[in-house]
């Protein structure tokens, strides 16, 4: 229900940045990407335009999120360095992905509150602060399944991925006035600080959502907010990712992370994004498995009436089963049998890998000999120990090369 989440594209021909063409010539070879082209050459549409200036002014981006090594500080609670262990906050990460693409940015710490009060408090200060930004990252999401939309709005129309972007603001307007009769009129206020923004020109970037095509970012309804989802290094979709016409930039949103003596990079130069300092420093679960042959490594999960008198659908039961599990790999089929995953679920995991580790994080495959690889961003980058992956992650990568 709606209710219960409160907490047709037009085409330009615009100048195109070096760094914007080099994404642009990529994503127009893609067959799961629709990019116009001209003349044989790829066009701008609005948003890439909006995305254009962004990524050629020298002014920064104001990513609020959540950070754990400011002021404020979240207890870190994402995993870079492969170990299990947490190491830093979302904004930490997001903050990487956009400095290796030479974007400058401020940092805001949302501790832990991603509420839509909380959003429109901290923007409506930044707004009237004057301060110069080339734009503003938001990593929140309020997914919203396509069929509420149209079940509960009273539009005339069914929302659906394909005509969302053109019933836009009739959507948004429905979102409003339903948030405001339940007594919550953040949405409102958030709409409008964002107003201000987009009269200054300056748009806000947010992560599509990981809920896969089915549902839709009610966040990115609003004025001047650009949803970007997220692409593979081959170029195809993520199966998590958003995918409607509301998603109108397409960015690499998987990114491998490798140990080096620093600590963990992000990128392939070399240079730690996230320093030692940061990192717990445990061994890589991965290079526990990697290499070793799957016949002799792969686990069975347990089977019969000690499973089954566990419910999948409370968190108690889920407990009670992943506690059943040794620790070790097993068939990612096996997994989403015995947890008896969604369909949704169940195409994200097997979109990963053959064989995954019991936290459900670390994803393997099966080379010729018929030893387990890790190679989850498929990078073959030998020393990776994680990844990360979203359109969190590809939204601050707008600027970058493309996948």
């Amino acid at each position: 229900m709606l209710i219960r989440i409160l907490a047709l594209l037009l085409l330009g021909v615009s100048p195109v940045t070096a760094s914007q063409m080099a994404v642009l010539k990529n994503l127009a070879g893609n067959p799961t990407v629709d990019i116009p082209v001209a003349n044989g050459v790829a066009v701008l549409t609005p948003d890439e335009f909006s995305v254009s200036r962004v990524c050629s002014s020298n002014d920064p981006v104001l990513v609020l999120d959540n950070f754990s090594s400011l002021k404020g500080r979240v207890k870190p609670y994402i995993d870079v360095d492969g170990d299990g262990k947490p190491d830093v906050g979302h904004g930490e990460i997001v903050a990487g992905v956009f400095r290796v693409t030479g974007k400058r940015v401020i940092l805001r710490n949302l501790d832990h509150d991603g509420s839509v009060g909380n959003l429109a408090r901290i923007l409506g200060e930044v707004a009237d602060s004057k301060i110069q930004l080339s734009a503003i990252n938001l990593s929140q999401t309020i997914d919203v399944s396509f069929g509420a939309y149209s079940n509960e709005l009273g539009l005339s129309v069914s929302v659906t991925p394909e005509n969302i972007r053109s019933h836009r603001e009739a959507i948004r307007e429905g979102v409003t006035a339903l948030m405001n009769r339940g007594g919550s009129p953040d949405y409102e206020k958030l709409g409008k600080v964002f107003e201000k923004f987009a009269a200054r020109g300056i748009p806000i970037l947010f992560a599509g959502g990981n809920q896969g095509p089915g549902k839709s970012n009610i966040l990115g309804l609003l004025p001047g907010a650009i949803s970007v989802g997220a692409l593979k290094a081959d170029g195809s979709k993520v199966p998590t990712s958003a995918d409607s016409s509301l998603i109108t930039v397409w960015r690499l949103g998987e990114h491998p992370l490798r140990r080096i003596p620093s600590g963990v990079d992000l990128d392939g130069d070399d240079v730690a994004e996230f320093p030692n300092q940061l990192l717990s420093g445990g061994e890589s679960v991965a290079s526990k498995y990697a290499g070793k042959p799957a016949v002799a490594t792969v686990l069975e999960v347990p089977t019969g009436r000690d499973a089954d008198m566990y419910s999948r659908k409370t968190a108690a039961g889920f407990k009670a089963l992943m506690e059943m599990l040794k620790d070790g790999v097993y068939r990612t089929d096996d997994m989403i049998t015995f947890f008896q995953l969604s369909d949704f679920q169940a195409r994200a995991l097997r979109g990963r890998g053959t064989y995954m580790h019991k936290s459900m994080k670390f994803n393997f495959r099966e080379d010729a000999a018929g030893n387990l690889i890790y190679d989850p961003a498929g990078s073959g980058d030998p020393d990776q120990v994680d990844e990360v992956s979203g359109t969190s992650f590809a939204a601050p990568f707008i600027c970058g090369g493309g996948a």
